[in-house]
């Protein structure tokens, strides 16, 4: 089982990378800046007390505002595309609404949230980010906003899920949006430094900022497949849902990635494939580790 005290630390790592090379880049680079399944797990005993273990309630009761309540403390507009800048506002109005209350937070598939849940989490918020009529520096700054956004999003909901006031539906959702941003961000950063001379004064800082970036992207995935064993915290279906997450990003991520985070990957990956408490994630997980052995377009950064 992924212990709620070591997602959130390696939660933190990624959150500080993903900050300081936001910082950096800005500095130096100067751009502006409820599923219906009831299946419930069996009784785990804690291993330090003996005593058994809090049962995990998947899906509980939803007590999540409206959509008005959260346009009122300043959510944008759910039914329009958000931009990083959009991400921002939903931060300032979701911490205003739930910092001590977070049963309140916006709930997967609600009928009343929702919706503002499913804008939170939608890869459509990304498309911006293909557009080549905007500028690299743009849609890089933008993107920024947009991961640091959803890492404090993701903060928000952690507690929430320790608290047991949301569920593995709100997590797995939240992993894959957090999971979509990083490799569009990745993605970017890898575009964009491929425009730097190397004989520019500021490109070995820029490249330790790329550094960073691989570390907390490498970081969050090794997260997400040791989340993969966690059946006492999230169901099968719902872990199902998330490989299909990480097929559609891996491909493309994983190879941004330094050669030897890569080659570390594949090793925890072949050895979930040979897992038996993880053959009921099959086919998904076969279809994972089919995905990433395919040859696909990502060119190499010249960083790694």
């Amino acid at each position: 089982m992924v212990a709620v005290n070591i997602l959130r630390l390696r939660f933190k790592q990624l959150g500080d990378y993903s900050f300081s090379l936001a910082f950096c880049l800005l500095l130096v680079a100067g751009c502006a800046e409820n599923s219906s399944s009831s299946s419930k797990p069996e009784e785990v005993v804690d291993e330090k007390s003996g005593t058994p273990a809090k049962i995990r309630d998947f899906c509980p009761r939803d007590k999540s505002y409206d959509f008005l309540e959260y346009r009122i403390a300043g959510v944008p507009d759910e039914e329009v595309v958000w931009s990083g800048e959009e991400m921002v506002e939903a931060v300032r109005g979701l911490y205003s609404l739930n910092l001590t209350n977070t049963e309140r937070l916006p709930r997967y598939e609600s009928e009343m949230s929702g919706e503002v849940f499913s804008r939170l989490t939608a890869s459509e918020n990304l498309k911006m980010y293909q557009d080549q009529s905007l500028s690299l520096d743009q849609r890089l700054s933008d993107a920024l906003k947009h991961l640091k956004s959803v890492n404090e999003i993701m903060e928000l909901y952690v507690i929430a899920f320790e608290e047991q006031a949301v569920g593995d539906n709100e997590m797995i959702e939240l992993f894959g949006a957090q999971l979509r941003v990083m490799t569009t961000t990745l993605d970017l950063l890898n575009e964009f430094l491929a425009t730097i001379d190397k004989d520019d004064p500021t490109y070995d800082v820029r490249v330790q900022g790329m550094v960073r970036a691989k570390e907390g992207a490498y970081g969050m995935v090794e997260t997400l497949l040791d989340l993969l064993e966690d059946s006492q915290d999230y169901r099968p279906d719902v872990r199902k849902r998330l490989l299909g997450y990480m097929q559609d990003s891996l491909p493309l991520l994983i190879p941004l990635l330094t050669q030897e985070q890569q080659a570390h990957l594949q090793e925890l990956m072949h050895a979930c494939q040979k897992d038996p408490q993880l053959q009921e994630l099959q086919p998904e997980l076969g279809d994972l580790l089919k995905a990433l052995e395919e040859p696909n377009e990502v060119i190499p950064s010249e960083t790694r």
